[in-house]
């Protein structure tokens, strides 16, 4: 070996020890970023994001529906507040969440408050940064429209809301995600269209509510949207399963799947 060729290997050797030397302080540098995303979740957080069981669900579009009301109570908001914080645990890149106040709106005036879709930069590190600061805009935006409303609302109009989510949730058909709608509120309907405050309500009910839209061509279309209820709530046992056998009935006429309904948030958004 002369000593050019010497010197050469020399060269290399000590390039190489260089560059492995680099990859370990970037692999820890990188363990560093996600230490610290994880201890920057609010306390609670990463332990609910197994609720919001994902499978084999790809990007997925969910439309999350607030009831606004002033019959919401603090102890319901606080229910509202802990399911919203696990879905925004559970997003991944490539979702889009949109929240939107329901209180005596008509579907006409339906009007998202945030419409947010998850970052994707092809990088793991980059994308958890700005998942962070997604989750905090939300959850700000969240806090913002759940405070007890200084004017009370003349109504719920839950069914209008549904109806006007499911031109959201077609976007997402259409553009093969998953759709996901989840409805924070006590189900309570109050609008011209029916009243569950003052009178009875049962699943036959949802039958001649869905054929009078049917035949005004305002039925929604949630073929395949995967529903979820939080807070449903009633006057009493027996209002409460009408109530429940009327979303039921009403929602799977509508061709979606209801997996969730009930006061507290379960496996909601299930992947």
């Amino acid at each position: 070996m002369n000593t050019r060729t010497a010197h050469r290997d020399v060269s290399l050797a000590f390039f190489a020890h260089l560059l492995a030397s680099a990859a370990v302080a970037l692999a820890t540098l990188a363990a560093g970023f996600a230490a610290q995303a994880i201890a920057a979740e609010p306390p609670g957080v990463m332990e609910r994001a197994g609720q919001w069981m994902r499978g084999g669900e790809g990007a997925r579009l969910t439309v999350v529906l607030l009831d606004t009301t002033s019959s919401v109570a603090a102890d319901d908001r606080a229910v509202y507040e802990r399911a919203f914080q696990s879905l925004l645990a559970a997003a991944r890149p490539g979702d889009r969440i949109v929240l939107a106040a329901v209180a005596d709106r008509p579907a006409s005036r339906f009007v998202p408050v945030a419409d947010v879709r998850w970052p994707s930069a092809g990088n793991a590190m980059l994308n958890e940064a700005r998942a962070r600061k997604a989750r905090a805009e939300l959850g700000a935006t969240f806090g913002t429209v759940l405070a007890p409303p200084a004017t009370a609302a003349k109504g719920t109009y839950l069914i209008d809301a549904v109806a006007a989510s499911a031109e959201y949730l077609a976007q997402a058909r259409k553009a093969g995600q998953a759709g996901h709608l989840v409805v924070l509120s006590d189900m309570i309907e109050e609008s011209p269209v029916a009243n569950f405050a003052i009178a009875a309500v049962d699943a036959a009910q949802a039958g001649r509510i869905a054929a009078a839209q049917r035949r005004a061509a305002t039925f929604p279309d949630l073929k395949g949207v995967r529903v979820h209820v939080v807070g449903a709530s009633g006057r009493d046992a027996r209002q409460m399963a009408g109530i429940r056998a009327f979303w039921r009935a009403y929602l799977a006429d509508a061709g979606a799947e209801v997996l969730d309904y009930g006061r507290v948030a379960a496996a909601v958004a299930g992947r």
